[in-house]
């Protein structure tokens, strides 16, 4: 489900289950297999994200060197070090600040992917003063993109 992918990710706890390179963990929607500059190995691609911490607690970024722009280097320190005995990871709701599923977000996002509606439109055709028929037959279709072609029609 690609519009539920872009709108969660992943709560780092101790980065044992989360890929590195293939899971959204800094952000909703950012994947850093994206963004690669080099090529990595498959055992490198597989990597979880605990792998990539020093035994100091602290990014191994000789690991990242060169596989990464400069841009993205700065997202990953921004986030909280995986810690062994912070419990595991979670998938988190990227459309509340808390990461909590609610329906009210996730109804606005759909209706909003639906019906992408610019501008004004809906409240002129809530006041056209035009005849009803044609309103109702061609306004309200046509607002919801499902006019019937003479194709469609036959």
């Amino acid at each position: 489900m690609p519009l539920m992918d872009s709108t969660t990710c992943t709560s780092i706890r101790n980065g044992n289950s989360i890929a590195f390179w293939k899971q959204q963990w800094i952000e909703a929607g950012l994947v850093l297999e994206d963004f690669l500059t080099s090529n990595l190995d498959d055992d490198e691609r597989d990597a979880p994200v605990s792998q990539l911490i020093l035994p100091s607690g602290e990014w191994n970024w000789e690991l990242l060197n060169g596989k990464l722009p400069d841009e993205i280097l700065p997202l990953i320190a921004g986030t909280d070090i995986p810690k062994a005995d912070m419990g595991n990871d979670k998938t988190i709701w990227g459309l509340e600040s808390d990461g909590r599923f609610r329906l009210k977000s996730a109804y606005k996002l759909a209706v909003e992917e639906l019906y992408e509606v610019v501008g004004n439109n809906w409240k002129k055709l809530w006041k056209w003063k035009g005849p009803c028929r044609i309103n109702t037959s061609f306004g309200w279709p046509s607002m919801r993109s499902c006019l019937q072609t003479k194709k469609e029609h036959a």
